[in-house]
This record gives structure tokens, sequence and C-alpha cells, in this order.
């Protein structure tokens, strides 16, 4: 009887066992959907976060590629703007000159006003004070690219 009982004991146990073995392994046989959603929103939130970073840099390069341009379409202009005024200049009563210069893509509108119209100075062998022939013009210049207006600057002129 004591054997049976034993043996009888040791059968619960192997069964007590045996389910435990057989509900570990219900348990890994996979992942819960909570653990698949956390999972999906981890995954989600970062690529969410790098297309944001992505875009914002690429708004970034395009903005710093777009102001290099104007800086660079800016020094041909001011050349430009300051060989038409001299050219214009040379007729001694041009007092105001507007125009439009095309670089790059870009119109950059100006007005140029004079600001002062003197004369050499008198020398000793002179019998007659000398005509005036320096000015120096204030240049305000707009540059607009299609109808995006870019802030203006301005700048000065000495022509004879």
């Amino acid at each position: 009887l004591l054997q049976h009982f034993l043996l009888l004991i040791e059968i619960i146990l192997n069964s007590f066992h045996l389910r435990q073995s057989l509900m570990k392994q219900q348990i890994n046989q996979g992942f819960t959907l909570i653990e698949v959603l956390i999972a999906a929103v981890i995954l989600f939130s970062a690529l969410a976060i790098t297309a944001e970073l992505y875009n914002s840099s690429a708004l970034s390069s395009n903005k710093v590629i777009s102001n290099s341009q104007l800086s660079q379409a800016s020094i041909i202009a001011v050349r430009a703007i300051k060989a038409d005024l001299r050219l214009k200049t040379e007729q001694r009563n041009v007092s105001e000159h507007s125009g439009t210069v095309r670089v790059m893509g870009i119109d950059f509108q100006y007005t140029a006003i004079r600001e002062s119209y003197v004369s050499r100075a008198m020398e000793l062998s002179d019998s007659e004070p000398p005509r005036k022939q320096f000015s120096l013009f204030l240049i305000e210049v707009s540059p607009t690219k299609g109808d995006k207006v870019s802030p203006t600057f301005s700048f000065k002129v000495a022509t004879w």
C-alpha cells in the first residue's frame, strides 16, 4: 500500500511537472497582441522622427542653397549696376536713375539717387572754379526671384 501511495504521488508530481512544462511551452510560443502593438508604436514613432529630421534638414539645405545663390548673384548684380550707372552719369545732369538687372534668374530692381555732386579741388593755376564732376550715389536694390522678394540692400557708388 505504501508503494502504491508513493507511486500515486510520483504520478501526480510527474503530471504536475508535465503540466508546468506544457504551460511554459504555451507561454513561449509567441508574442501577445499588446507586445506587438507596443513594438509597432515604437517602430512607427522612430520612423516619424526620422522622416521629420529628414524633412527639416532638406528644408535647411534648400534655404542655404537659395541664400548662397542670392549672395553670388548679388556680387555680379552690384558690378553690373555700377557699370550701368557710370555709363548713365557720363551725362553730368543725371541725378536719379533706376533699372533692373537680371542675374542667375534673379531680378535686381534698383534706384540710384545722387547724394552729392562736387568738383575737384581748385588749383592756383585755375582762373575759374572747376566744373562739378564727382557724384556720390546711394543705390537701393530689391532682389526678386519669381514671386519671392528678398530683403533689400543698399550701397554707395562714386562716379566721375
